[in-house]
């Protein structure tokens, strides 16, 4: 009643001033159906709209009777510090308008803790949600932490958004959580309880009627969010489900967090984690580092205390189809003794815990699952049926980071940058914003093809299958829709506009014959007739005639076929000999397509329009040996008309070493790519370098 008066007096003071994972790419190991179907994207009905800028508005209508969509507008900045535990009720849903480059509105709340009668300081949550039919989607949350990690009274646990389901009245249900960013929280972005707290199953009341089950996960789904440095030395999580709860977690990006998902291991709880990217991001507590995923023992000390390790440890938890990179060794020595876990089970789980179908960077099961009964147990070698216990499908020592393409997928005329995990899909807006997930699905870049086949503005994901059947997922996230079959396999189809007629059309070429499937008639067209491979061949917009052209090597000249119909003419004289490794692009924002080369040691030259001289189009930097021109990504980030270049790894140059022609590298070692986990771009400039165009890490 006290928070409740607050609230009014603050409002009145304002006032007055499943995916399923399509048929072709099928789940290495599909595992209990206990999630089943969840669509790639969540659909909320149209409902009454509330638009509220200021922290005033916003709790004016959470707190009065209004059921529907209560709207952030963009480019907001909330800030909460004075209130907490702002209640969001039955029947509305929280959502943030989202701004350039899909950004979204800011809340935060620097207040580190609460009083609460003689407390100085007590942890609190600063919204809560009880009820149902509740959403709260494309917002920014940010809490007090600010780099603080220290375990102190001054310091609790601070949660963005507190979820409490009530079995016995059947509240809690049909919660989602999705597309938000959480960071800074010492709590969790997101804590999840039930008002059934047991801590074993022994101890659940008879009084309660009824209980949660893994049937029932579905009911509160935390989805395609990004949880990023909520660090705490015993705190800090991106999701927390707790106190005879349960719930989804699917298709969220977690990185620096201490735990990405936790659990306290009390009776009748679980998770249920599938299609999650987890980044490398971590930090050492003392001298150890946190396992990514995370469900508590409940054994009890001499004194009555909850030890955190051994007896059960809640009831069924299921990590699957996740990608997980932090590997971080720790304990070294001459070598490495441990290795940041991607799982810690510390007890028993009472139906089972399932390690299935993940893509880790761990070297083996072993490495990337820790069960201990004991804080002192090495987590090493257990008997697995000791825990209830079992793994199977893991594909380990992988990573897919470096399965990236480009394409634009929201729309926004900017080219995004596209990741293949093995377990799913996700997208960076301009290479800027972090990742996003868009389906899942364990078909890699290299299998795919990236074009905007519907002619809607937003690329489209193709795959063709060993049949020769081709197919679509519709902006990357609809299920896969047949297209037409095509027998040539994925790398050697092209896709350009040929007719000119502002639909994408398809290219290959087979028995020295040229077949164009038109988007206007979806039929395959016999147009011109060469033995030319399809690697010697370049496409673009060479002449003022509207449709992609295609520019080979031939008759000791350059010469292009207009629209793949016309006859070979003269583009140019022969002033390189192959087109193997040249990449089309216009890089000077004219409107018609270059042709530009490598040149080695980081000199890259261009023929403008391919008509032109060649002439310089980078001098290369030192310090950096980036990869050649044709391994990187291109394409227009910042919505500019001209062309900008995309890295995602270099090679560091030395003073003092082996000299390979053009740089220097280290006597001992062949030059090897450091991996960064940011994207670097050139934005054009013969003598600029590449800088950093991702804010958050990517790895």
């Amino acid at each position: 009643m006290r928070r409740i008066l607050l609230f009014v007096a603050v409002v009145a003071v304002a006032v007055a001033a499943y995916v399923v994972i399509e048929a072709w790419p099928r789940p290495i190991r599909p595992g209990p159906e206990i999630v089943g179907a969840l669509p790639d994207t969540l659909q909320i009905p149209p409902c009454p709209e509330r638009r509220v800028s200021t922290p005033e508005e916003l709790v004016q209508v959470l707190l009065s009777e209004f059921q529907g969509c209560v709207v952030v507008t963009r480019d907001s900045v909330l800030d909460m510090t004075l209130l907490f535990e702002i209640p969001i009720p039955s029947g509305v849903h929280l959502m943030g308008e989202r701004g350039e480059l899909g950004s979204r509105p800011l809340i935060f709340t620097d207040a580190k803790c609460v009083r609460r009668q003689s407390d100085p300081c007590t942890a609190y949550s600063l919204f809560t949600i009880t009820g149902n039919n509740t959403s709260v989607t494309a917002l920014h949350f940010r809490g007090p932490a600010k780099g603080n990690r220290v375990n102190n009274e001054q310091n609790p646990y601070v949660h963005a958004i507190e979820i409490t389901a009530d079995p016995d009245a059947q509240l809690g249900r049909n919660i989602h959580i999705a597309e938000n960013e959480f960071e800074e929280w010492p709590g969790a972005g997101v804590e999840i309880r039930s008002t059934h707290r047991a801590l074993k199953p022994e101890d659940y009341d008879a009084m309660w009627s009824t209980r949660l089950t893994r049937d029932d996960a579905r009911l509160i789904r935390v989805e395609r969010n990004f949880f990023h440095h909520n660090a705490r030395d015993g705190g800090g999580y991106g999701v927390v489900v707790g106190g005879g709860a349960y719930a989804t977690i699917w298709g969220n990006v977690f990185d620096f967090n201490r735990h990405a998902v936790a659990s306290d291991g009390r009776a009748h709880t679980g998770y249920i984690a599938r299609f999650n990217y987890v980044l490398s991001g971590g930090f050492k507590q003392g001298s150890y580092y946190n396992q990514h995923f995370d469900v508590h023992g409940t054994a009890l000390d001499d004194e009555g205390g909850n030890t955190g390790y051994g007896a059960t440890a809640g009831e069924y938890y299921e990590i699957a189809h996740n990608a997980i990179h932090g590997a971080q060794g720790y304990s070294c020595f001459i070598v490495c003794l441990k290795t940041r876990p991607a799982l810690m089970l510390r007890g028993k789980s009472t139906i089972e815990t399932r390690f299935d179908a993940n893509v880790a960077v761990h070297d083996d099961l072993d490495a990337a699952v820790s069960l201990k009964m004991e804080k002192g147990d090495t987590g090493f070698g257990e008997h697995h049926e000791d825990f209830n216990f079992d793994a199977a499908g893991n594909h380990f020592d992988t990573s897919h980071s470096n399965e990236i393409a480009a394409g634009d997928f929201d729309g926004d005329g900017r080219t995004d940058v596209f990741v293949s995990t093995g377990t799913a899909w996700f997208y960076s807006r301009g290479g800027q914003g972090g990742w996003e997930y868009l389906h899942a699905s364990n078909k890699l870049a290299r299998e795919l093809g990236f074009a905007d086949i519907d002619n809607d503005g937003v690329t489209d994901v193709l795959y063709r299958d060993g049949g020769g059947n081709l197919g679509f997922l519709k902006s990357g996230r609809v299920s896969l829709q047949p297209l037409t079959t095509t027998p040539e396999p994925m790398p050697n189809l092209r896709f350009g506009d040929f007719d000119g007629d502002a639909l994408t059309d398809i290219f290959f070429t087979r028995d020295q014959q040229w077949q164009v499937w038109h988007g206007s008639t979806k039929a395959w067209t016999p147009t011109q007739t060469s033995s030319i491979a399809i690697a010697d061949l370049l496409f673009g917009e060479f002449d003022r005639v509207k449709g992609t052209d295609v520019a080979a090597i031939t008759g000791g000249r350059w010469q292009i076929s207009s629209g793949s119909t016309g006859s070979w003419r003269p583009l140019n004289d022969r002033l390189r000999s192959s087109f193997r490794g040249a990449v089309a692009a216009d890089f000077d924002g004219d409107g018609r397509t270059d042709i530009a080369f490598d040149d080695k040691c980081q000199k890259w030259s261009f023929s403008s329009g391919g008509s032109g001289p060649m002439q310089t189009l980078r001098q290369g930097e030192k310090g950096r040996a980036y990869p050649r021109l044709n391994r990187l990504i291109v394409g227009r980030f910042d919505g500019d008309p001209s062309a900008e270049v995309v890295s995602y790894e270099f090679t560091p140059i030395i003073f003092g070493g082996r000299y390979d022609g053009c740089n220097i590298f280290p006597w001992d070692s062949r030059p090897r790519p450091t991996l960064p986990n940011n994207f670097m771009v050139w934005r054009g400039g013969r003598d600029v370098p590449l800088e950093q165009l991702s804010l958050h890490a990517m790895r």
